[in-house]
């Protein structure tokens, strides 16, 4: 049930957020380039998870690169101004690094017996809606073979609430982790820490969180909001060649 309402349902007609300005310019770039063509690569491996496992080798190698090609796409430079925010470089880098664990994860068969918790398996049947969202922008977007707007736009609203738990999980974890390594400090240093009531926290946050998510009433997200028309283009649009020249000297970027 949970996997087929983030994937039919929507709490609100979607609106097609505006192209951003920089992103013609961005998407000649020989760094975004070797960007959408890994995360193509990705999509292409979502829809074949058990094809190629060795594959993950030589991704993994690339998507170091790409964090480094979205890190300089932040910075201006002699020949061109910069062209992604940090803040939109960072949704972007970890959406990849999201994308790419949980595919990693899918393409290896699972052992018997392994058993999630409610938010964990919220945030993989979230992972898999992302995927076939993805695939179904790809099909049915303007560059696809069939092109059907009806179903994109649909495909755009169920995609941005996916990131947008993606998000709040993320932030979750985070907090989650920050909070563990001042407990530690703590703890170190001689002080007496309530761990039980910490869990306790951790617990109702965690609930609260998966119980948004499945009513649809999660917070929008202002950076995932605007995250949205990267990764259309970086899913609708073919991924060209990187020229030679471009591939080996930043100066002609």
């Amino acid at each position: 049930m949970l996997i087929l309402c983030g994937v039919l349902c929507s709490s609100a007609p979607a609106r097609r957020a505006s192209r951003p300005r920089d992103l013609t310019a961005l998407e000649t770039t020989a760094e975004w380039v070797r960007v959408a063509r890994l995360w193509q690569d990705l999509m292409d491996q979502a829809e074949h998870p058990y094809s190629r496992p060795d594959l993950f080798d030589s991704l993994a190698e690339r998507l170091e690169a790409a964090e480094a090609d979205l890190e300089a796409l932040t910075k201006r430079t002699a020949a061109r101004r910069a062209l992604l925010s940090h803040e939109l470089a960072a949704e972007i880098r970890a959406l990849l690094r999201e994308r790419f664990r949980y595919l990693r994860e899918r393409s290896t068969p699972t052992p018997g017996g392994v058993r999630l918790n409610e938010l964990e398996a919220a945030v993989e049947s979230s992972q898999w809606v992302v995927e076939m969202q993805l695939s179904v922008l790809r099909k049915a977007g303007p560059w696809g073979a069939r092109p059907d707007e009806k179903l994109a736009e649909a495909a755009r609203g169920n995609l941005e609430y996916e990131l947008t738990f993606l998000h709040h999980h993320r932030v979750f974890q985070a907090g989650l982790l920050g909070r563990l390594a001042e407990i530690s400090k703590q703890e170190q240093a001689g002080k007496t820490v309530d761990r039980t009531a910490f869990e306790a926290e951790c617990e109702r946050k965690r609930r609260a969180l998966v119980d948004a998510y499945r009513k649809r009433k999660l917070p929008r997200v202002r950076v995932v909001r605007a995250v949205i028309p990267y990764v259309l283009a970086l899913t609708q649009r073919p991924a060209p060649q990187v020229p030679a020249a471009l591939s080996h000297n930043p100066e002609h970027e």
